[in-house]
């Protein structure tokens, strides 16, 4: 009962309409348009649910029905599925069946609740069918008690009372009998009711778990960003480049989560092995997948991945902007790396990083420390796509963090810089672009999702 709840609430309008309705009663309903009075009659039928009456809103449904008959409404087939579920609730087996067939065929093997229409079927036809076989077993005790009454009655007549009398005792022996067989039966059936109940909860909680474990099994591990503000651009005086100016004093307003590592091989190929990422396998150049941050990915790639992730989890996943990307990048600092104005040694991956990856390949992540955030790897192994399409100066409308959609947005930004970079290349203000299109073997991306709507 509680799905056909969900369901009739799901179909509600979201406007005062109904609710005047309600007010003004029927005769207000009857000059409504007929798709707002079975707007109505959902509203009524969702109530009659709540209230534990399906009987009810099955009748409340069935003027839908009606009016469809009258006006020919579009109804959806999924309203003959949520139909068959609450004439299966109330005990109305014959409505579920009839809905049921109704659903299946106009929704076909396609329909979303096909497998599930299916097995309420069987369930409807044996529950119906066991109904069916109650009742006549009744009528027919009914019968032979009514034939045997009218014999005991009609010996009554003829002089044998004493006879009569202790038949009609036996009569309401047989009564009851069959009052404490339908007492029987009825324990039965609510032990069989309760007992499928804590299958259907038992069964619910293993789906949660496996979607649970599944999750884990694909997800990127998250790493929450507190609001905070920052200046973004070149703002220690290092290295410079035209595009990094004018300097922009930014708001983060609300705290967001982005992974902790870039993406990797592993995650991109869980992607293509679940039917994602449109089954393309990018080339590793040898270096081998696994905990590799992905590469020869675009842009579009990555938006590609944000949508199975976001399908796959429930969670709405996306690039970061390039005013959160420098934010995370920087870590709170306002030097070129976020450890300071130079680059050391074994910090990162670059060309003249000090790595053993240096100017070769990548590094598997978690290879380096990671920044005050907990990030790893904002400073080279690979450049990393974000959101914004790229401008060649900064613009007032980066001081809200979020990204710029406007101009030529055939062009995005890529930041951090690689390993086949200087380190110069790896400044936190660094900036580059390029087509969406387009693939590297320098290039990769992160992911964020927003905590606050």
């Amino acid at each position: 009962m509680k799905k056909t709840i969900e369901w009739l609430r799901s179909g509600l309008a979201a406007n005062g309409i109904l609710l005047a309705c309600f007010a003004f009663g029927e005769l207000a309903m009857a000059q409504l348009p007929p798709a707002i009075m079975a707007d109505r009659y959902l509203v009524q039928a969702e109530r009659e649910l709540a209230d534990g009456d399906p009987g009810a809103a099955v009748e409340t449904l069935n003027r839908i029905v009606a009016l469809q008959a009258e006006h020919s409404l579009d109804i959806p087939d999924v309203f003959w599925f949520r139909r068959a579920q609450a004439a299966h609730d109330a005990g109305l087996y014959a409505v579920a069946l009839e809905s049921l067939v109704l659903y299946l065929e106009n929704a076909g093997q396609g329909g979303e609740n096909y497998r599930a229409a299916l097995e309420l079927y069987d369930a409807a036809e044996l529950a119906k069918a066991e109904a069916d076989a109650r009742a006549a077993e009744r009528a027919e005790a009914e019968r032979l008690a009514a034939e045997r009454i009218e014999a005991l009655r009609l010996a009554a007549e003829k002089g044998g009372a004493e006879r009569w009398a202790a038949e009609r005792a036996e009569a309401g022996g047989l009564r009851a009998e069959r009052a404490e067989a339908e007492r029987l039966a009825a324990e039965r059936a609510e032990a069989e009711r309760l007992a499928a109940e804590r299958a259907e909860a038992e069964r619910l909680a293993a789906e949660e778990e496996a979607l649970a474990a599944a999750v884990a099994a694909v997800a990127p591990e998250m790493v929450t960003i507190p609001a905070g503000r920052f200046r973004l651009g070149c703002v220690s005086g290092q290295a410079c480049d035209e595009d990094e100016f004018p300097i922009q004093n930014v708001t983060i307003r609300d705290a967001f989560a982005v992974s902790r590592y870039e993406v990797t091989f592993a995650e991109w190929d869980a992607c293509v092995l679940d039917g994602g990422c449109g089954g393309y396998r990018p080339d590793d150049e040898g270096w081998g997948r696994g905990t590799r941050p992905v590469i020869n990915v675009s842009w579009e790639d990555a938006q590609s991945y944000v949508s199975w992730l976001s399908s796959r989890t429930g969670v709405q996943y996306r690039l970061l902007t390039e005013a959160e990307w420098e934010y995370v990048a920087r870590a709170g600092s306002e030097t070129a790396y976020s450890w300071g104005n130079g680059i050391g040694s074994n910090r990162a991956n670059c060309d003249g990083c000090g790595s053993q990856w240096d100017g070769w390949q990548t590094a598997p992540v978690d290879s380096f420390e990671a920044n005050r955030f907990g990030v790893h790897d904002m400073h080279g192994n690979v450049w990393e796509w974000v959101e914004d399409c790229y401008d060649d100066r900064y613009r007032r409308a980066h001081r809200n963090g979020r990204a710029w959609l406007r101009g030529n947005c055939n062009s995005r930004v890529l930041r951090g810089g690689s390993w086949s970079n200087f380190p110069r290349v790896l400044r936190a203000a660094i900036r580059g672009g390029s087509t969406t299109g387009n693939r590297y073997n320098i290039g990769g991306f992160r992911v964020a999702w927003t905590l606050t709507p």
